[in-house]
């Protein structure tokens, strides 16, 4: 809900002092999702920085699982520890900004909905108050602790909570939520609500001395400007006549996207009559002096503004500091635009290329202006401009079973798109293309309502009777889980009649169909507003059962081509013009007619060419399928005649069925160039398919796994980019500014060598460890497992270039630690073989795709160091300690591969490790061979510096019999050095208590001293 959260510095110009919210957690446990409390700090403290506290509200949705109503004591009990324990960490987190924090929400509701129950009996809610109570003051006595939000009315709900706190509150303040009571006796009227706010403040002062907060107050069932008179009436008698009562009074809500009709704002981010009135009672204006206010951006500024958005809104480019300032300048501004401005503005973005702007694109934004906030109309602006540039076009991605499915399926299936979004790079989007039914309910269609759900769950004023929730729960996936700059959406809308497609010959569809169009719109503007969506306006009409509105016994030809594409393209092309900043598509045929692709286009459109209305086209199997070289499929065939003959400069794919789909679907976009293709159709491993649904050619990703499916089609997307900049480039678009920031894009392989500490002397046969570190220069992600892992490894040549064979080296290739994303560094500590004859060679480390291959094979260079090779070390190092040994619980081997020896033979570039990550258990045993005085141990990892031991335990023995621990770390994070009172000892012991899932343990070499 963007529209609901405002930024901070937007909030205080508004007057705002005081902001309120509910901290959700879904996890059980005493501790908070990491992730829920980095988000909640980072809003604490963000309003802090613009001087607005936070009062945080604690209910069921801050710890989950609250026991039935008639659930024993025991149950209650158990419930309440638990969320005192979770409030104490969460007090914890934010202490620093000293927040107020509400604890429960209307506790004493005496109707609950079935969607919205938060009644507790008084004596429960008094067990809670007073462990929460007690748990927020140990974290910090001057806390402020908020009781109730009581919503009743009736202060003996309070009363009773007293009594079964032997009368005594554990709070610092009551919240009550004064709904329905009239600000003065007779206005708007003397019968009007159910009483006065100064009746009910006075009843609840005869049962508490403590300061009482509104922290709701609202109205939703009076008009805009009966709305804004009944804030600024509220305000000014509690300001006159109980301010010695009241110390806060939160108005609800900021928009009406949070709750219909209650919003200073409205669904687009407008600022209604009741947002000015709220500036003017903070600020002590007149209503004429808060309108005022209003800052005027300048056209050099909203220039500044475009140019960021398009990057955002095309490449999902994002500047964090400026987008806030954006949202700051633009969010909620009134400010109305000359047809003049929106002509420069376009202009601008378009300097540097022959596009034009039409005076029928500026009439259609000019129209928007009383629909949207400046934010909103530059948005459009921007869309509007790069419809005709190719920016909006190059996009890959697949068709969903999400809306028109059952709970399970569709919840099963977004994570599934949301693994493969979890690969997407920047710069790259993936279509997500799902498919909703507009409601046939008329009046569901005008109510101004665009959400599907208020703010206690009931199903209202939906768009789609039977999708409503999926289609939510996608919107709600992509936002939360921050997809907006990954994804571009796809939404088919089908006809409110029966089949996929609007009966264009019926007036009364035309126009429900017309509101759903309207309504799905802002729809997605509002919750999504960084995310670009296109909307697909039916589906394969000549199909009988997809136009069920039409005698089945027509002529499915005659009837598509002569009578339904006229009639449909009217209305579409109508709907194009009135919304220049949407990309429309038509609805394909489906293969009955494939080969009339031209004369049903011809027929819809005639001779009008609207930009942004674009044809489509369905294909499956040997239709789609990649031929060789230059020759085309049907599909491209198709699409090539739309263009040649046609005259359609934009062409789409909406369904593409095929045993290849990534490489099938590159080549449409390639070679057909397609501006958008949507494979048919990806689900998830566990989706259950009800019967006589169709889901031929589907691919499926496993969303509890990672699938290297997922990673396929990712890396397939993270090469769109490079199709967007090309089809602006080719539309002649070269001189452009959204180009200004895109240099050549990445290769597919290519790596760059960052560092090394290769050694420039080996000593035959021995091998070394190595330390590189090298960076991902390509668009694909490397994966460190999987079927095809990336990994590093070496060839040894001579100096005349001829390959050594067979060597040390043929298995020492060096696996990644994790997956390295496009530009990333990591540092590999990498295992070298030398060559067994002595001589001048060149080590050449090149990477590897396992499997496929070299990347020297597709043309990147590799790290060519010369290396001399040594029959014998010139001046061998001192030996160890007579008798020094040593043994050890992994790879307790004295020859091969990183063996005990190379832990004692003083270079520091050979080692000893466990071959395998660290895990409890493991050991590393050192004999003096005598009896000594030590009082130090340090084990040298410089050369492989995360292969420390994660925990330990250091013991030291005169006779291997009789141990003491002399130096224990449970979590250790560097390597190991400790001190201890000197002894004589003969046996040292380090135990590893810690654990590592990627690194192993490694010791280059043991410094023993007796230093004290």
């Amino acid at each position: 809900n963007p529209q609901g959260a405002p930024v901070p510095n937007r909030l205080h110009a508004l007057g705002v002092e005081f902001v309120r919210f509910t901290f959700k957690d879904a996890t059980t446990g005493s501790r908070p999702d990491n992730d829920g409390v980095r988000f909640y700090r980072r809003q604490v403290e963000e309003l802090d920085l613009a001087e607005i506290r936070s009062l945080v509200v604690l209910t069921d949705e801050t710890y989950p699982g609250r026991p039935a109503s008639l659930a024993s004591e025991e149950d209650w009990q158990l419930y309440i520890s638990r969320c005192a324990r979770r409030t104490a960490e969460i007090a914890k987190v934010l202490a620093p900004w000293q927040p107020a924090f509400q604890i429960w929400n209307a506790p004493d509701v005496t109707t609950p909905s079935p969607h919205y129950d938060p009644t507790l009996p008084p004596e429960i809610f008094g067990k809670l108050l007073a462990e929460t109570y007690q748990a927020i003051k140990n974290v910090d006595s001057n806390l402020t602790v908020v009781a109730g939000g009581l919503v009743s009315g009736q202060p003996a709900w309070l009363q009773a909570v007293l009594a079964s706190l032997g009368g005594h509150l554990p709070a610092d303040v009551v919240a009550i939520h004064p709904y329905t009571k009239r600000p003065t006796a007779d206005w708007p009227d003397p019968e009007w609500g159910t009483g006065t706010v100064g009746d009910l403040l006075h009843s609840y002062r005869q049962v508490t001395a403590l300061p009482l907060w509104l922290t709701e107050i609202g109205i939703d069932t009076l008009d805009n400007d009966d709305q804004a008179e009944y804030l600024h009436r509220i305000y000014q008698t509690i300001t006159d006549t109980y301010i010695n009562i009241v110390e806060q009074v939160f108005w609800f809500c900021f928009a009406d996207t949070m709750a219909h009709g209650f919003g200073l704002v409205d669904t687009a981010g407008w600022p209604k009559p009741a947002y000015h009135a709220f500036t003017a009672v903070a600020h002590q204006f007149s209503i004429a002096q808060a309108v005022s206010t209003a800052t005027t951006v300048s056209l050099d500024r909203l220039h500044e503004f475009g140019r960021y958005l398009e990057q955002n809104l095309v490449f999902g480019t994002r500047d964090h500091a400026f987008h806030r300032q954006m949202e700051t300048e633009l969010r909620g501004n009134p400010q109305q635009l000359s047809r003049e401005t929106i002509w420069r503005l376009m202009k601008q973005m378009l300097a540097g290329s022959p596009h034009p702007v039409t005076e029928a694109e500026v009439n259609g934004l000019d129209a928007l202006q009383g629909q949207k906030d400046l934010y909103g109309l530059l948005r459009s602006v921007v869309l509007a401009t790069h419809q005709k540039t190719g920016a909006l076009s190059g996009r890959l991605g697949a068709s969903s079973r999400m809306s028109a499915e059952t709970e399970p399926n569709a919840i099963t299936n977004i994570e599934a798109f949301s693994q493969v979004l979890s690969h997407i790079q920047p710069g790259n989007r993936l279509i997500v293309m799902d498919m909703v039914k507009a409601t046939a309910d008329e009046a569901h269609l005008r109510a101004p309502d665009v959400f599907e759900t208020d703010v206690y769950g009931w199903h209202r004023n939906g768009l789609i009777d039977n999708h409503a929730w999926n289609l939510q729960k996608l919107v709600r996936a992509i936002r939360d889980r921050g997809f907006q700059d990954k994804v571009m959406l796809l939404i088919r809308l089908d006809g409110p009649d029966g089949g996929a497609n609007v009966n264009p010959f019926s007036a009364g569809s035309l126009y429900k169909y017309e509101l759903a169009i309207d309504k799905m719109i802002r729809y997605l503007e509002s919750v999504l507003p960084e995310v670009p969506f296109k909307l697909v306006l039916g589906n394969e009409p000549d199909l009988p059962q997809e136009r069920q509105w039409s005698d089945p016994n027509l002529d499915a030809r005659t009837f598509t081509l002569n009578q339904y594409a006229p009639a449909a393209g009217a209305f579409m092309k109508r709907i194009a013009r009135r919304r220049p900043d949407v990309t429309f598509i038509c609805p394909a045929l489906s293969a009955i007619l494939k080969h009339d692709q031209l004369s049903y286009y011809s027929n819809m459109f005639g001779q009008d060419r609207p930009i942004n209305l674009v044809p489509a086209l369905h294909g499956y199997s040997a239709d789609v399928a990649t031929l060789p070289g230059d020759q085309l499929n049907l599909v491209e065939q198709q699409a090539q005649a739309l263009r040649v003959w046609g005259g359609f400069k934009r062409i789409t794919g909406t369904e593409i069925g095929s045993g290849d789909p990534f490489g099938d679907s590159e080549s449409l976009s390639d070679k057909g160039r397609f501006e958008d293709v949507a494979i048919w159709v990806l689900l998830s491993t566990e989706h259950r398919t009800p019967p006589y649904q169709d889901n031929n050619w589907s691919f499926k990703v496993n969303p509890r796994v990672d699938d290297p499916t997922a990673r396929y089609l990712a890396d397939v997307i993270n090469r769109s980019k490079t199709r967007v900049l090309r089809n602006i480039r080719e539309q002649d678009g070269v001189g452009l500014q959204i180009l200004q920031y895109h240099p050549v894009d990445r290769p597919a392989y290519g790596v760059e060598y960052v560092e090394h500490n290769m050694p420039s002397f080996l000593v035959s046969g021995q091998t070394n460890s190595v330390r590189i570190t090298v960076r991902n220069t390509t668009y694909k992600t490397w994966p460190a497992g999987g079927p095809y892992p990336v990994r590093i490894g070496y060839h040894w040549h001579t100096t005349s270039g001829d390959s050594v064979p067979n060597n040390l080296w043929d298995d020492l290739r060096t696996q990644l630690p994790y997956d390295v994303v496009p530009g990333d560094t990591v540092t590999l500590n990498c295992n070298v073989g030398a060559p067994r004859t002595p001589g001048i060679y060149e080590v050449r480390w090149d990477m590897v795709e396992e499997l496929r291959t070299w990347f020297a094979w597709q043309g990147v260079p590799t790290l060519n160091l010369r290396v001399t090779v040594k029959d014998e070390i010139t001046q061998p190092p001192p030996e160890p300690p007579d008798g020094l040994r040593v043994s050890a619980s992994h790879n307790n081997q004295h020859q091969g591969i990183d063996n005990l020896q190379q832990a004692i033979d003083n270079n520091v570039y050979t080692r000893w490790s466990t071959q395998q990550t660290q895990r409890p258990g493991m050991w590393f045993q050192i004999d003096l061979g005598e009896s000594r005085t030590v009082s130090r141990l340090r084990l040298d990892n410089d050369n492989s510096p995360r292969d420390y031991p994660r925990g330990y335990v250091v013991k030291t023995s005169p006779d291997s019999n009789h141990w003491e621990t002399v130096a224990e770390k449970a979590i250790n994070d560097r390597p190991l050095d400790v001190t201890f009172n000197p002894r004589q000892i003969r046996f040292i012991r380090v135990e590893q208590t810690g654990s590592d899932s990627v690194f192993w343990w490694s010791i280059h070499g043991i410094e023993i001293a007796s230093d004290i």
